[in-house]
């Protein structure tokens, strides 16, 4: 079935309804100013080889099921919240580019492709897998690429996310251990792959595995490999140097040089945040650390 959109129209998908795409199947603007598809329940391709159009601006806030073939969004897709699951050998696409933001969430084995920018959350895989990311991937300050390690082979036991184009990288990455499975040192897993790169990731969390043991990012012109290293157990006592007018803070600690360390923070001592992660290249090591909002919140700081 094809729809026909007319002047500045909005369609809103509610929480408890779902808009069934078949193969083929198109939703075009016809005049006007432009209308927009704003989902907050399901929209789902299930079935089918061809490509189903989405011709209007689409906001999500639901959920984006694309299990076969390519659903293509002609004006656009932006992500608000929620997430958009592209399964193996599926494929969504947006010719305005697709804009993934805080809450949102890109995830499964199939390729989104059109051009990138996550400041949410990229899941390759529903567990494992490789998530295909085409035209190029930019990654903002709070964006989140999510890596799980479950074994040495690619895409069947650790997660990969394949770049075709650039990736300016930013945000975090983040590594977690599923099944048990402890690498040993000198492991190497290939996780990001790319045609070129600007930048890295800003802050890692998870990357210390125990055992004496850290999964640290290696960067080259085109991947990112992670690899399991001895790193030395020194953890330092982070002190307080100067706190200033305004709230924020001044810490310092002993470092050794070359170490890597991790800035974390808590509210409750319970759960833990990654604040920075920096490898020291003098004997002793300075950060200032912004004042909690609202001002009446206590926070924690660790090194690991």
């Amino acid at each position: 079935m094809n729809y026909s959109v007319g002047d500045n129209a909005i369609i809103r998908i509610m929480p408890t309804g779902e808009l069934r795409v078949g193969p083929s199947e198109s939703m075009q603007w016809s005049k006007g100013a432009l209308p927009l598809l704003h989902n907050r329940g399901r929209v789902t391709k299930l079935s089918g080889n061809g490509t189903a159009y989405v011709g209007v601006r689409f906001l999500n806030d639901g959920v984006v099921i694309v299990s076969r073939g390519k659903l293509q969004a002609s004006l656009g897709y932006t992500q608000e919240g929620g997430y958009t699951e592209v399964d193996e050998h599926a494929e969504f696409r947006s010719d305005r580019g697709l804009t993934n933001f805080y809450s949102g969430k890109f995830l499964g084995s199939g390729r989104i492709s059109g051009g990138t920018t996550n400041y949410g959350m990229l899941y390759p895989g529903k567990s494992r897998g490789i998530l295909t990311v085409g035209d190029g991937l930019t990654q903002g300050d709070s964006g989140r690429v999510q890596i799980e390690i479950g074994g040495r082979r690619a895409g069947i036991e650790f997660d990969q996310v394949m770049i075709e184009g650039k990736a300016a990288l930013g945000g975090m990455l983040g590594i977690k251990l599923l099944n048990e499975f402890n690498p040993v040192a000198g492991d190497r897993f290939e996780v990001m792959t790319f045609q070129s790169r600007s930048g890295e990731f800003r802050v890692k969390a998870g990357e210390f595995i125990g055992n004496g043991l850290a999964l640290e990012p290696e960067y080259s012109a085109t991947s990112i490999t992670l690899v399991a290293r001895q790193v030395n157990p020194l953890k330092p006592r982070l002190t307080l140097i100067d706190s200033s007018l305004d709230g924020n803070r001044s810490w310092g600690w002993n470092t050794v040089l070359t170490q890597g360390y991790q800035v974390e923070y808590s509210s409750d001592l319970l759960v833990w945040f990654v604040y920075t992660n920096l490898t020291a290249n003098v004997a002793s090591t300075q950060l200032v650390l912004p004042a909690p909002q609202p001002p009446a919140q206590t926070l924690f700081y660790r090194l690991r």
